[in-house]
């Protein structure tokens, strides 16, 4: 009786994160580059939502299909640099902030003037208290991107920086 209880449980916990057996059996065998893809699309799509529930849904889809392609491996520097901004995204709208900032740090790593990468950081520092840290990678942003024609993120950068 206990086993039944357990499986019950298993299943419907799967079922309200959204886990479909099928759509993962059809990934098992793919490769690690639609993986990527497929994480991202589910990253954009968090992105556009404002219901947390979903939000949260449709991120641990991504992360399930990021961590999927990293552990399958063979993936370019910049499908790599995708993997990391996304995932330290879909961390950061689910509020752990900590790991994406970890994500953003693995981003960098490989391309260390990743405007994208250094202002999500600095966001993601900043929601836990690493004011001198998300001011570093701030002023990092303005100087990379003040050549750049918009400046757009070197105007968020000013403004996050405003309200430090």
């Amino acid at each position: 009786m206990k086993k039944l209880i357990a499986v019950f449980i298993f299943i419907v916990f799967n079922f309200l994160l959204g886990f479909s057996f099928a759509e993962e059996k059809e990934f098992r065998e793919d490769d690690a580059h639609k993986l990527v893809d497929k994480g991202i699309d589910y990253c954009k799509a968090a992105e556009k939502i404002w219901s947390d529930y979903k939000v949260d849904q449709y991120c641990r889809k991504a992360l399930r299909f990021f961590h999927k392609a990293l552990r399958i491996g063979g993936l370019t520097e910049k499908e790599l640099i995708d993997v990391y901004v996304n995932q330290g995204a879909c961390y950061g709208y689910m509020r752990y902030y900590n790991k994406a900032a970890e994500s953003f740090s693995k981003a960098l790593k490989i391309e260390p003037e990743n405007i994208l990468a250094l202002l999500n950081r600095a966001v993601n520092y900043a929601n836990t208290g690493q004011k001198f840290k998300a001011m570093e990678d701030l002023e990092k942003v303005i100087e990379l991107d003040s050549h750049s024609p918009q400046g757009e993120f070197a105007q968020k950068a000013e403004g996050i920086l405003d309200r430090l």
